[in-house]
C-alpha cells in the first residue's frame, strides 16, 4: 500500500516541506506524539501534505521512528531532508534542526521566484521577436517572391534563403515554441517540488545539461550546497559525512566528485586546506571560506555567508540577463535588417520594363 502512494509524495512543494517541518517542530516542543500530531494537520494544508503527514502518522504508530517512516517515503522527500532529521535526531536539536531547513527551503524559493521574475520579460521578448520573424516569413517572403517573378528576377542570397524557410515554415515553425512551452512547464512544475533542493534530482543541471545555462541556476545550486553544508556541521555531522552528503545531494556532478574525494583524504588524516588543494571544481570562494572558517574554528558561519555571496550572484545574473537581452534582441533584429539589401527590384526611366519581363507578364494578363 504504501509503494502505491509514493508517487503523491513527489507533489510536495519547498512550501509544504517548510510547513512540516513546523508542524514536527511545534509537536516535539509541546511533547504531543508525532503519530497523534501529524494526523490532525489543519486543513488549510495542501492535498499533498495532509496525505504525506496521514502515511507517516500511520508508520509512527506502527512503531517505526521518524527517521524509518521518512525513509520509507524514498525518492518522494529529498534526502537533505532525510539527512538532517538524522543529524538533529543525533545532537538531541531536531527542531533546530527542522529550522534550519525551513529557513534553507524558503531561501530556495525566494531564489527561484527572483530567477523566474527576472526572465519574465526577456522571454516575451524573444516571443515577440519570434513572432515578428515568423509573420515576416509568412506574409512579406511570399509577396516578395512574387514581385520577383513579376520582373523576371533571378532569387539569389537571403531572399532565397528566406522562401526555403517560408516554404517549410509549417514544419518547423511550431518546433521551437513548443519547446520553450514544455521547459516552461517543466520548470514552474518542478521548480516548486521540494526535490528541487536536490540538483541530482534535476539530472540537467547535474549532468551539465541545457538547464544549467538558466541565468542565476548555477549559483543558486552553489548556495544551497554551502547552506546544507553549514547546516550539517552546525548540528554535528562529521565534516567527512557532511561533505560526502551536500555534494550527492545538493553539488553538481563536479561539485559531488570533489566533495567525496575532500571527504575521502580527511578521513585519511589530511588537513582541510590539502584536501581542498585538489578539488578544483569546488568553487573558489567557497575552497577560501572554509579554510578560513578551519582556520578560525568555525566552518557554519563562512559557509552561509558564502551561501548568501552565491544566492545576491545568482539574482545578479538573472536581472543582467533581464536588462541585456531585450537590447540584444534590438540591436540584432534592426542591424540585421539594416545589412540586408533592398528585395525590392528598381530601375529608373533609362531602363524598359521589357528588360524586365514586364511585357510578357502584362500579356499573360
Amino acid at each position: 500500500m504504501e509503494d502505491s502512494s509514493k508517487p503523491n509524495a513527489s507533489k510536495i512543494t519547498l512550501a509544504d516541506l517548510a510547513a512540516l517541518n513546523e508542524e514536527i517542530s511545534s509537536l516535539i516542543r509541546a511533547g504531543v506524539p508525532l503519530e497523534l500530531g501529524l494526523r490532525e494537520i489543519g486543513q488549510d494544508a495542501s492535498e499533498a501534505l495532509r496525505e504525506l503527514t496521514e502515511r507517516l502518522s500511520e508508520r509512527i504508530s506502527a512503531g517505526a521512528s521518524l527517521v524509518e517512516a521518512l525513509e520509507a517515503e524514498g525518492e518522494g522527500l529529498p534526502r537533505v531532508y532525510r539527512a538532517v532529521v538524522q543529524a538533529g535526531l543525533r545532537v538531541g536539536r531536531l527542531p533546530e534542526a527542522l529550522e534550519s531547513l525551513t529557513g534553507l527551503a524558503r531561501a530556495a524559493e525566494d531564489l527561484r521566484q527572483r530567477i523566474d521574475l527576472a526572465l519574465l520579460y526577456p522571454l516575451i521578448v524573444l516571443f515577440l521577436a519570434y513572432l515578428l520573424f515568423i509573420s515576416f516569413l509568412v506574409f512579406l517572403v511570399p509577396e516578395l517572391s512574387e514581385t520577383y517573378a513579376i520582373f523576371d528576377l533571378p532569387v539569389r542570397g537571403w531572399l532565397g534563403l528566406m522562401r526555403g524557410m517560408s516554404a517549410t515554415v509549417s514544419v518547423w515553425g511550431p518546433v521551437l515554441p513548443g519547446l520553450a512551452v514544455a521547459a516552461i512547464v517543466w520548470w514552474a512544475v518542478r521548480g516548486r517540488q521540494a526535490v528541487m533542493l536536490e540538483a541530482g534530482d534535476a539530472g540537467p543541471v547535474a549532468n551539465g545539461g541545457w538547464l544549467r545555462w538558466i541565468p542565476g541556476l548555477r549559483n543558486h545550486v552553489r548556495a544551497n550546497f554551502a547552506e546544507l553544508l553549514a547546516l550539517l556541521i552546525e548540528h554535528g555531522t562529521p565534516l567527512p559525512d557532511a561533505l560526502e552528503l551536500a555534494g550527492a545531494t545538493l553539488g553538481t556532478a563536479g561539485l559531488a566528485a570533489d566533495s567525496g574525494r575532500v571527504a575521502e583524504r580527511l578521513r585519511q588524516g589530511s588537513s582541510l586546506k590539502d584536501g581542498l588543494s585538489e578539488a578544483k571544481r569546488l568553487p573558489p570562494l567557497l575552497r577560501w571560506m572554509m579554510i578560513a572558517g578551519a582556520q578560525q574554528g568555525t566552518l557554519a558561519g563562512p559557509l552561509r555567508h558564502a551561501a548568501e555571496v552565491y544566492r545576491r550572484r545568482a539574482v545578479s545574473e538573472a536581472n543582467w540577463f533581464r536588462l541585456v537581452l531585450p537590447v540584444a534582441a534590438v540591436v540584432i533584429i534592426v542591424g540585421g535588417a539594416t545589412l540586408l539589401p533592398d528585395p525590392i527590384p528598381a530601375f529608373d526611366g533609362a531602363v524598359s520594363p521589357t528588360d524586365f519581363g514586364m511585357r510578357e507578364a502584362l500579356d499573360r494578363q
